[in-house]
């Protein structure tokens, strides 16, 4: 069971306002019902600053692979006419590889 900070999703959205970002990641927590412990599912980037893949390439292998930690602006895939089918699972689209393409 994955879950987040009180306010996170409130936070994140403040974050993607305050800097004009695309992406925001933030930390969740994973919660194991069979030994009741919870783990920190950390994000390895500071929220002090402004990432971009042009001057980070390595973001793109290291950044977790998953949609439940991140919040994206809608903008991000209507602009570059990003599109997903109905019954696409999010960890299908987000638990592919993806490499970053120069325009």
């Amino acid at each position: 069971m994955i879950s987040f900070e009180p306010q996170a999703l409130e936070k994140a959205a403040a974050k993607l306002d305050e800097t004009g970002a695309d992406l925001v990641i933030f930390d969740v927590y994973q919660y194991f019902m069979k030994t009741q412990t919870q783990e920190v599912i950390a994000n390895r980037y500071s929220g002090d600053r402004v990432y971009t893949l042009k001057e980070n390439p390595e973001m793109i292998t290291r950044i977790l692979n998953a949609a439940w930690n991140k919040m994206y602006r809608r903008s991000l895939f209507e602009d570059n006419g990003i599109t997903f089918t109905r019954s696409v699972i999010c960890t299908r689209i987000w638990g592919q590889p993806i490499s970053p393409v120069e325009s």
